[in-house]
């Protein structure tokens, strides 16, 4: 990428040259409109974290060998942000401290002792990484999971929860509607006790699906949240056993799944990496 700056303004423009952007325009001619196509290189990159079809091989204009390029068709749930990139982690060292600490409170947590665990500090630090590393090589026999929060999400009503059950069942959105239904139908029958009256409101939630209602809650919101809510903390605790949640980004959490992390402290662990400004 070269970047000139002017003179006058101090403006800056970037440009992009080099074989890449010259292979990116031959396969944008061969593929479908509508499609996102990519190269073999791109698709051994992410394949974990979408789905392709073969896209055949092409010869392009300027390159001496063969292309295979590869269609993206949907995105795959993935519960971890580093779980995808397992395969070329390196062996993590230092942090002893705090992984001492992370030890302890996950000791703690086995005893029935429920605490809130907080990784503060600037983004890239290592925040995440030290929570993966926990639950690989500590978390054995302890149940366990991951809830995201996201900037764009952190007005949308119980959004961390509903995005880790959206993942559970295997939903992309993505997917045509019809399937996200069967799919978010399918999960809630398997938690129907912890849903119980509100499963077709979760059921709308999962699927992201505008056009289900549950006429139970037409006439109040408040009500219908709350219920939502118990639903979402019998999911997360079913039983008397320990627990670890780790709430990523949580400086970015909508108020109301707060309320849930509120009632929740005193039952499990939270581990809970965020940024210190907000957090």
């Amino acid at each position: 990428v070269l970047s000139a700056v002017s003179e006058l303004d101090q403006s800056s423009a970037n440009l992009a040259i080099g074989p890449p952007v010259h292979l990116a325009s031959r396969i944008q001619t061969a593929a479908k409109p509508g499609s996102v196509y990519v190269d073999a290189t791109t698709h051994e990159l992410a394949k974990t974290n979408f789905t392709f079809d073969d896209g055949g091989t092409h010869q392009f204009k300027g390159f001496t060998e063969p292309i295979q390029t590869w269609e993206v068709v949907a995105e795959l749930p993935i519960s971890l942000r580093f779980e995808e990139r397992r395969e070329r982690l390196l062996p993590y060292v230092g942090r002893s401290r705090e992984r001492k600490i992370l030890s302890e409170s996950l000791e703690l947590a086995k005893s029935g002792t429920g605490l809130t665990v907080l990784i503060s500090g600037e983004a890239g630090i290592g925040k995440s990484r030290l929570v993966y590393d926990l639950i690989e090589n500590r978390c054995q026999g302890l149940a366990h999971r991951t809830f995201q929060c996201l900037q764009d999400h952190e007005n949308e009503p119980l959004h961390p929860w509903v995005v880790q059950m959206r993942h559970q069942a295997g939903i992309s959105l993505s997917e045509r509607v019809d399937d996200r239904r069967r799919k978010a139908a399918e999960f809630c029958q398997q938690h129907s006790a912890e849903f119980g009256s509100v499963s077709q409101s979760m059921r709308s939630l999962i699927s992201r699906d505008a056009e289900e209602t549950d006429p139970q809650f037409d006439w109040n919101a408040t009500y219908r949240l709350d219920a939502l809510q118990s639903a979402i903390i019998r999911y997360i605790f079913p039983d008397d056993s320990a627990r670890l949640i780790v709430i990523e980004d949580i400086h970015w959490m909508d108020p109301s799944s707060f309320a849930i992390v509120n009632l929740l402290v005193p039952r499990v662990v939270f581990i809970l990496p965020g940024h210190h400004a907000h957090a």
